[in-house]
């Protein structure tokens, strides 16, 4: 793969992590206020896995 592709990968999975990050923060207040989260972990726990595939595939 060219490196810009590789540059441009490397940048998506980096704003996927922030958020993610988010989401786990949204997730944690609703939470503690007493909502229902579980569809919302359910995804969660998705879009990490499918995260940690795309890290691994594009590892420098």
């Amino acid at each position: 793969m060219s490196k810009e592709i590789l540059d441009l990968a490397k940048h998506d999975i980096e704003e996927a992590a922030k958020s993610l990050k988010t989401a786990r923060e949204l997730i944690d207040r609703l939470k503690k206020a007493g909502e229902s989260t579980a569809e919302l972990e359910s995804n969660y726990a998705k879009a990490q896995s499918r995260l940690r595939r795309f890290e691994v595939a594009f590892r420098d």
